[in-house]
């Protein structure tokens, strides 16, 4: 296979034996950045002030000869779409001359097609990921031995102990309170935008709880 230094996501979900929703679903999570090639494309930078969103400088717009990342919340939008639906596109970018954007002002990039000066859709570009990305992806996922997981399961028993020698709410009779704990643990997860937290429902956390108490007091 000849080397690239980008591959469109559907030659990438071929290599990765995938789908494409697969590395949307990456991209979305940050675990892979998703880029966007865009050969008919300018790019214009407005600040947004008392006025509006207004041009920096003048109203012209300038080449980028590069592929623009997608942003991630531009990803997610995507990853949503019902069939038929249109997402905007929105790209992370630095000028070239290096100037700082202010973190304390808003900023946008205005993206239109050098032909018919119409705004693109996300559905009007060409997505692709690096060639280091789809290295990185190729290479076997480590997997746990017993004994690394035994080790963990230990952890969280032990963590399971303090929570319940701090608070009588954690504990059931002289133990700890897996189902508490559990509950307490949701409820922290459903509060906050935790996207790598498949695999730590109720009934997960309870179990791991469990088995990890039940490690603590076995004779190794």
């Amino acid at each position: 296979m000849i080397r690239r230094a980008y591959y469109p996501l559907e030659k990438a979900a071929e290599i990765l034996s995938c789908t494409e929703a697969d590395l949307i679903y990456r991209g979305a999570t940050g675990e892979l950045s998703i880029y966007m090639l865009h050969d008919q494309f300018t790019i214009g930078l407005r600040r947004f002030n008392v006025f509006g969103w207004e041009p920096i400088g003048d109203e012209t717009y300038f080449w980028q000869d590069k592929p623009l990342k997608v942003s991630k919340s531009c990803i997610k939008a995507l990853e949503s779409l019902t069939p038929g639906g249109v997402a905007d596109i929105m790209i992370e970018y630095t000028p070239d001359d290096g100037e700082a954007l202010d973190p304390n002002e808003r900023f946008r990039f205005s993206l239109r097609n050098t032909l018919t000066g119409a705004v693109p859709t996300i559905q009007d570009c060409i997505l692709v990921i690096s060639h280091d990305d789809l290295k990185r992806l190729q290479q076997p996922e480590p997997s746990l031995t017993e004994s690394d997981r035994d080790k963990l399961l230990k952890q969280i028993g032990g963590m399971a102990l303090v929570l319940a020698e701090k608070s009588g709410k954690y504990k059931l009779g002289e133990k700890p309170n897996a189902s508490q704990i559990a509950e307490a643990i949701q409820a922290i997860f459903d509060a906050g935008d935790f996207q790598g937290r498949k695999g730590t429902g109720s009934t997960e956390l309870r179990s791991s709880i469990s088995a990890g108490l039940k490690l603590l007091q076995d004779d190794d």
